[in-house]
């Protein structure tokens, strides 16, 4: 490659400077005001796709090109051009990507091959590239001073677009250039009949909405294997850095590596070393090596290593802010160390629950806002009963990830805080395993955009989701592999997916997003109102089919139904461990289109019968088994004689209350003196009585026998 590019354009264009142009990364030093030194960094081999990584050997055509542009813009301007400062490039890089990825699905390679349609073909497509059909974000995060967040990105201001647009015009402006190298430059300038900004400032005022949750097809996936990752293979990065900062041999990382084949996560990870070996370029390493003769070379080890501390720490990014529902910048002020007392994170602390039976992990973090400065808050993140040594997995990728940290070299001056970026060895007084926990939420995501094509396996993926609003709404991701990928993505997922699992929930959904209005939290579930998510359904059904092979006890017709059935889920799941058996009885309930609703506090409904749901039979509509219960019509009287009814222990303070409180009004009325209204009085008084037999009876099922209930607790409901 480096003789190619010589003879193309010739020694003294790449004599212009003590940067190597052969490096994937070119650093360059340069003075602030303040006298301080500082490098501007220009990543090539950092890419979300193959297709759009300068540094992949499959794009060597392109690298002939690319590349040399924009060394040509640093030290070669075009006519009437300036030369570019280092620190600059970064929006035409990002431009550069984005382009080249979509070169790539039309199988365009050179300068020459964009034509007017193309450009034109191009500029309809833009949209979808940065964020599939999404656009102006409600809400942003401001990260630092002079930091863009991802959710700015995303917001979708005309420098999205102009970014991406005018580096048609500077491949142009380089035509020349191009012809001179043998290059078949562009046919004809890109935009002649609008200004770049003009036409960069309309693409963005025609896109209206929101960004999206993730689809079920990449929800389930992504959480799942990134999951997994955490928390199975720990030893083994700890492992792998420790062998790096050892000098350990080659055969330490087969030997590594062949302990992977246990894991699940085991083809994440091969997955995972192939990439990025692959993709790191070492002066006169021979061409055609495999990648395991790759990793024979100490400083590719050394990087394909530190690759995948990168994807580990998002794997462990994903888990806390979609199990959370944090802002990036919340993510990133999460602090480092471990309490020696209890052994949590020094940001975790517990409560007991007003009842006293759970005990609750709560985070303490920043909460960042544009106008606002930053203050300390709290968000919730799990629960569990108090005798139990169990951890949400939130936590524990907490914990995973600060035993990494501890391997690590921080800057004395750095804030304690767990997410870390690598600084660039040799560069100053530092060390190749030097990292600083001065990150920010766009590097954040780019960590998570690159490691987001292991989790999900998007070549399997429909055209279509399940629960789409538009039509083959999994395209773009397909194309992209994950390049339209952000985080604020997960915020709403946890948003949407909370919601649909109980809509009582909103105003805990608004106090876990800092929402300072309910009007905020009811967009962030948006047109999702509107469909059922599978995820819940399927999440809801399997969980509480597990309760019941444990020793819980429904009631409700079809609660006592499916406790009779309960043998068949034992046969089905047989030694399996609980998370395997978990899966096994989700599968189950897919491929059999069993689906779970919560009916908010008064229990759920399992429509196995959808032409015996009494909501739709009162309603007079149709196709239950599609809509679930009829939300309008549902309600405890009319649920708790359904013979879709389900009702689990969780949901038996409801039916306590609505006992007590029925019985007492019964009570009341029978002790009032008759007189002109009692054929009334013994109409109310009957309801009240059936109203509390049912509570009883569903009750009694749960095994909680009504005559024992607490008599305080009797009084104080009577008080209420």
């Amino acid at each position: 490659m480096r003789e190619a590019l010589v003879h193309a354009w010739g020694e003294d264009f790449f004599g212009a400077s003590d940067i190597d142009f052969f490096e994937d990364v070119w650093v360059f030093e340069g003075e602030h005001q303040t006298h301080k030194i500082i490098w501007s960094n220009l990543y090539y081999g950092d890419s979300n796709t193959p297709q759009s990584c300068l540094t992949n050997r499959k794009n060597v055509d392109i690298l002939a090109w690319a590349k040399p542009l924009f060394w040509a813009m640093l030290y070669h301007p075009a006519p009437r051009a300036r030369p570019k400062k280092p620190a600059a490039l970064g929006h035409d890089l990002t431009g550069l990507r984005t382009l080249l990825s979509w070169m790539a699905c039309r199988k365009i390679r050179y300068p020459n091959e964009l034509t007017s349609l193309e450009i034109e073909a191009y500029v309809e497509a833009l949209p979808n590239l940065l964020l599939a059909d999404s656009a102006a974000v409600d809400e942003f995060d401001i990260v630092g001073q002079g930091d863009q967040d991802e959710e700015t990105e995303v917001g979708f201001g005309w420098s999205s677009f102009y970014k991406r647009l005018n580096l048609l015009d500077i491949i142009y402006s380089h035509s020349e250039g191009f012809a001179q190298a043998g290059i078949k430059p562009m046919p004809e300038t890109p935009f002649p009949n609008i200004g770049v900004k003009t036409l960069a400032s309309r693409l963005a005022d025609k896109l209206p909405g929101a960004i999206p949750p993730l689809q079920d097809e990449i929800a389930i996936p992504l959480f799942n294997n990134t999951a997994n990752l955490v928390v199975e293979a720990i030893p083994c990065v700890e492992r792998l850095v420790q062998n790096e900062r050892n000098n350990a041999p080659y055969e330490a990382l087969l030997s590594e590596r062949a302990s992977w084949k246990e894991f699940n996560c085991s083809q994440i990870l091969d997955a995972m070393l192939k990439f990025e070996a692959e993709r790191i370029r070492v002066p006169n390493m021979p061409e055609g090596l495999s990648f395991l003769e790759t990793l024979k070379h100490p400083k590719v080890r050394m990087h394909v290593t530190r690759a995948l501390v990168r994807h580990y720490i998002s794997a462990c990014a994903i888990l806390v802010q979609g199990l959370l529902g944090l802002r990036a910048s919340e993510l990133l002020s999460i602090r480092r160390g471990i309490d020696s007392k209890s052994n949590l994170p020094i940001c975790v602390r517990t409560e007991v629950s007003n009842d006293g039976l759970f005990k609750v992990f709560l985070l303490d973090a920043t909460l960042t806002k544009m106008a606002e400065g930053s203050e300390v808050a709290t968000w919730t993140i799990g629960a569990v009963p108090v005798d139990s040594t169990e951890l949400p997995i939130a936590i524990d990728a907490i914990i995973c990830l600060n035993r990494v940290a501890s391997q690590m070299d921080f800057y004395p001056d750095d804030p304690e805080r767990i997410f870390f970026n690598f600084r660039n060895s040799g560069n100053n007084e530092g060390t190749r395993w030097s990292v600083t926990s001065r990150n920010t939420a766009s590097g954040l995501a780019r960590y998570v955009k690159r490691s987001i094509r292991f989790f999900v396996d998007f070549d399997s993926l429909p055209d279509q989701s399940l629960s789409a609003l538009h039509k083959n709404d999994l395209v773009t991701w397909k194309e992209s592999c994950g390049e339209i990928f952000r985080p604020h993505m997960l915020r709403k997922t946890f948003a949407q997916f909370m919601y649909h699992t109980d809509p009582s929930l909103i105003r805990g959904i608004q106090l876990q997003l800092q929402h300072q209005s309910l009007a905020m939290t009811y967009g962030y579930i948006g047109s999702g109102q509107q469909r059922s998510m599978r995820t819940v359904s399927d999440q809801l059904l399997a969980t509480t089919v597990m309760g019941i092979m444990y020793g819980q006890k429904p009631a409700g017709r079809q609660g006592r139904r499916l406790y009779e059935d309960i043998d068949g889920y034992r046969e089905l799941v047989g030694r399996s461990k609980s998370v395997q058996a978990w899966v096994k009885v989700q599968k189950h309930h897919i491929e059999n289109n069993i689906r779970l609703f919560s009916n908010g506090r008064h229990g759920y409904c399992l429509p196995v019968e959808p032409d015996e749901m009494r909501c739709h039979k009162i309603a007079g509509t149709t196709n239950p088994a599609v809509l679930g219960p009829n939300l309008a019509h549902r309600s405890p009287d009319v649920c708790s004689g359904c013979s879709c009814f389900v009702l689990m222990a969780n949901k038996s303070d409801f039916w306590i209350r609505r006992y007590q409180e029925n019985t007492q009004a019964a009570l009341q009325l029978a002790t009032q003196p008759l007189g002109s209204n009692q054929a009334k009085v013994a109409v109310a008084r009957n309801i009240f009585e059936q109203r509390a037999k049912a509570s009883a009876l569903l009750l009694d099922q749960l095994g909680i026998d009504v005559r024992n209930l607490p008599e305080e607790e009797v009084r104080n409901d009577e008080k209420s």
